[in-house]
């Protein structure tokens, strides 16, 4: 049988016809005809390497948040779903008590206040008492008195008398100098009285501050945890266990936290190109990169 050639190019493949002879109902060998050749264009694609996992996304940022202080939910302001600034309020606990705390504290600062500038005034008082001149006049006429008496100018009775003003002067002296003490003691409890007054006050406006509950960054809030009369224990007190009022989240960036199987591990790498499908949009793909590798491995998972 004759064979035919046929241009062949780069982009094109020939396909080759075999012609088949097929036995005839009265057994003699027909030839069958040769059926016109196709040509196919060559293209080039990539060979995809895939590596299947399934993950969960979420918010690159997320964050719970607490309250510092402890008490009774009174005003819920925003919805899961809402987005809000950082610095927004977006709860209240209830305040009245610690109103009347502050209230009752900053009164007790003032009177320890007035309690302290009036001991300060009788302190400047006996130091101005202690800088009066008399004793140094009593003590030059005391010398007069002795400088007479040696001259046989001045009587016993002068003397006598020069010196008791002395001793008086000095006495009273002694006693302001002693009482001048006592108030510079009382002075410094005073002070320390009003320290400690002005700071239960701070702690209490502090606390006031910390019932108004404000978002920590821009964010959405992904869910609203608590309501209206809800009880809420204070992150300062109950630590890990504080109550959680609200999840925020920064949907600006999003992750797919993916579990990859052992075996395909070696498969990746970051910054590879991904493809994404969601249950919710299974119709669509999206694409995505690799962020980063764990560098430690889930055993139950792995």
């Amino acid at each position: 049988m004759n064979s035919r050639r046929w241009p062949c190019t780069c982009r094109d493949v020939l396909a080759a016809v075999l012609l088949a002879l097929l036995p005839s109902g009265c057994g003699e060998p027909h030839a069958v005809a040769a059926e016109e050749p196709q040509f196919v264009q060559v293209e080039q694609r990539d060979v995809v390497d895939a590596v299947q996992a399934t993950g969960r996304l979420r918010a690159q940022a997320q964050v719970a948040v607490m309250s510092r202080s402890s008490g009774i939910v009174e005003r819920m302001l925003v919805e899961a779903g809402d987005r809000v600034r950082s610095g927004d309020l977006l709860a209240q606990l209830e305040r009245e008590q610690l109103d009347a705390e502050a209230l009752e504290q900053d009164a007790e600062v003032q009177a320890a206040r007035s309690q302290l500038a009036a001991q300060s005034a009788r302190v400047a008082e006996l130091h101005v008492q202690l800088a009066d001149p008399e004793p140094e006049f009593a003590r030059r006429a005391l010398e007069r008195a002795m400088g007479l008496h040696a001259e046989g100018a001045g009587s016993v009775e002068f003397l006598d008398a020069a010196r008791e003003r002395v001793a008086q002067v000095e006495h009273r002296l002694a006693l302001t100098s002693a009482r001048l003490a006592v108030l510079e003691a009382e002075g410094a409890a005073l002070s320390s009285r009003v320290d400690s007054a002005a700071a239960r006050a701070s702690r209490t406006r502090t606390a006031l501050r910390e019932t108004s509950i404000f978002a920590p960054m821009d964010a959405i809030v992904l869910r609203r945890l608590r309501e209206v009369g809800d009880g809420v224990s204070a992150i300062s007190t109950a630590g890990g266990n504080a109550t959680q009022l609200f999840v925020l989240g920064d949907l600006s960036r999003k992750l797919v936290d993916a579990r990859v199987d052992e075996a395909d591990l070696g498969r990746i790498q970051s910054t590879q190109r991904v493809e994404l499908v969601f249950d919710a949009y299974k119709e669509r793909r999206f694409a995505g990169r690799i962020e980063r590798i764990a560098p430690a491995g889930d055993v139950d998972t792995s």
